[in-house]
């Protein structure tokens, strides 16, 4: 086991996976590389490249860049937050940064974490978001570790539901953009920040309410937008300027997913005060169907014309896109924070891979009917959702120890 002691720069080895450089991965749909090919099966003792211990705690994603691997981890005792940069190759730490020490950490819910949001890597600048002395707070870094700039994106205290934060920074060209969704007075917002300078570039409005949902570039008709659910509606932006494109209402107030798209329609899930699934077409904001699942603190995946979601009591669903008719339902056992990812190279054929809250992966076939391929443990205590590479996967881990958790970072693969 490689541990976190280590924190001088290591030479970089030669990459062997595409890149996955923010959350959900270059096609923001939480879709694996054509070419990837995970293994289907693993155990502590089987297909394990190796393990790394990660100081702190936090439940955002790793994220991939040639050789290097980026964690955001908070330290509670000891009020940092912090990145970390490890080896792909071998696992081994290459540096440690504290973004910010002697903090003042807010109360949140107990399935979330101080570092939640995953880090989003663009011109060798890797850029992270932290939620502390009531404000959401943006860190550039270079990729080497050597800190750029730091921006305060608004403030963030509160005052119905004191959950904590959750949204990734988004990229798109040469911004930086992050939601700040809060009833914190008339402060809930998008704001874009040039990713070179820390410049703040725009700003636009969003309504005044709890909700943490992640904002995703898509490309939908020909159109580059911003697509973000919650505050009660699902919305496209322009992101060179933030103006609202569209907007579709009866959405529900709080949602942590982030919408997924196939063809015009986007999908997204949340779950305050509304348990809904809605699907809206993009443009021009007309819902085409709706239902009262909650995938709350997931996102919703799709693929061949079916939209997966896992609803907040673990079981598994499956709807038509296009008519938003249940193709089935499966439990999967236990209660489910990570999202679900889509492979298609292979032996197996398309598959798709999720992981539950107590440690276990459930893989199970592409399709409009339910076929299990695998179950596959590692901890028992895991939040964050798989980051796929060429030949596998990393996988950020939690075991209970002494009524603490401690984290690993494993990579998956043959």
């Amino acid at each position: 086991m490689r541990t976190a002691a280590a924190f001088s720069l290591l030479l970089v080895t030669s990459t062997t996976a595409a890149d996955w450089s923010y959350w959900r991965g270059p096609s923001g749909q939480n879709y694996a590389d054509a070419a990837a090919d995970p293994p289907v099966e693993w155990s502590a003792s089987k297909n394990v490249r190796w393990k790394t211990l990660i100081p702190g705690e936090g439940h955002a994603s790793p994220v991939v860049v040639g050789d290097r691997v980026f964690v955001s981890t908070v330290d509670r005792d000891k009020r940092i937050a912090g990145l970390v940069a490890v080896g792909l190759g071998d696992g081994e730490v290459e540096w440690s940064k504290v973004a910010a020490k002697g903090i003042a950490l807010p109360r949140m819910h107990p399935n979330n974490s101080h570092a939640s949001p995953t880090p989003a890597v663009a011109d060798g600048r890797v850029f992270a978001t932290y939620h502390f002395n009531d404000a959401i707070n943006l860190f550039a870094y270079s990729v080497e570790g050597e800190e750029l700039w730091s921006a305060k994106c608004g403030p963030f205290s509160p005052q119905r539901f004191q959950f904590g934060y959750g949204a990734s920074p988004a990229v798109w060209n040469d911004l930086v953009i992050v939601a700040v969704e809060s009833d914190t007075g008339r402060s809930s917002r998008l704001v874009a920040y040039d990713q070179k300078s820390g410049k703040e570039r725009w700003s636009t409005p969003r309504p005044n309410t709890i909700t943490f949902g992640s904002p995703v570039v898509a490309k939908i008709g020909g159109t580059e937008q911003i697509l973000i659910a919650g505050g009660g509606n699902i919305a496209g932006y322009d992101p060179a300027t933030g103006r609202e494109l569209w907007k579709a209402g009866g959405f529900a107030t709080a949602a942590c997913g982030t919408p997924v798209w196939s063809g015009t329609t986007v999908v997204a899930s949340g779950g305050y005060p509304e348990q809904i699934t809605m699907a809206v077409e993009a443009g021009t904001g007309k819902v085409l169907w709706r239902n009262g699942t909650k995938c709350y603190e997931q996102s919703l995946l799709t693929h061949g014309g079916v939209v997966y979601g896992v609803d907040e009591s673990g079981v598994l669903n499956a709807w038509d896109l296009a008519s938003g008719d249940r193709l089935f339902r499966k439990r999967l056992g236990g209660p489910e924070s990570a999202s679900p990812v889509l492979v298609t190279a292979g032996e197996a054929g398309p598959r798709i891979y999720v992981s539950n809250e107590t440690g276990e992966t459930f893989v199970f076939k592409a399709g409009r009917e339910f076929e299990e391929l695998a179950t596959n443990r590692l901890g028992n205590a895991t939040f964050a959702t798989l980051t796929p590479i060429a030949d596998g996967f990393l996988h950020r881990v939690g075991v209970r120890e002494g009524g603490r958790v401690v984290q690993y970072l494993y990579r998956i693969g043959e």
